[in-house]
């Protein structure tokens, strides 16, 4: 098999609008993508970034936002308060709550939140 394209942590960081590698790293992992550590550098293939992209695209097309854009669009700032609060009642749940990581929030939701309504 030739690899033609090979794409660095770097470029699915910018891909996936994060500055956290563990959230990269995390991402390859749950969508079973191999990736290779060489010379300090972390190297996928055309796969992962494809992957990348179409996750982009479908949390644009539904609105959805990560834990950190949630934490960036509230004053919740830490996933224990979020929890906490959901616990309670006064936050919105994400729409995967059964995933383990990369929870995903309706942008509607959150703007509720924001406002003081509950439609969740």
């Amino acid at each position: 098999m030739t690899i033609k394209t090979i794409f660095t942590m770097l470029d699915l960081m910018k891909m996936l609008d994060t500055s956290s590698e563990s959230f990269v790293f995390r991402f390859l992992i749950e969508n079973n993508i191999t990736f290779l550590e060489y010379d300090g550098r972390v190297l996928v293939t055309q796969l992962a970034f494809d992957k990348a992209t179409e996750s982009k695209l479908l949390n644009q097309d539904m609105n959805l936002m990560t834990y950190k854009e949630v934490q960036d669009a509230t004053r919740v700032k830490t996933r224990k308060q979020i929890i906490q609060l959901r616990e309670k009642g006064e936050f919105p749940h994400p729409i995967n709550p059964t995933a383990s990581k990369n929870k995903l929030w309706k942008k509607s939701d959150i703007i509720a939140y924001n406002n003081g309504k509950r439609t969740w």
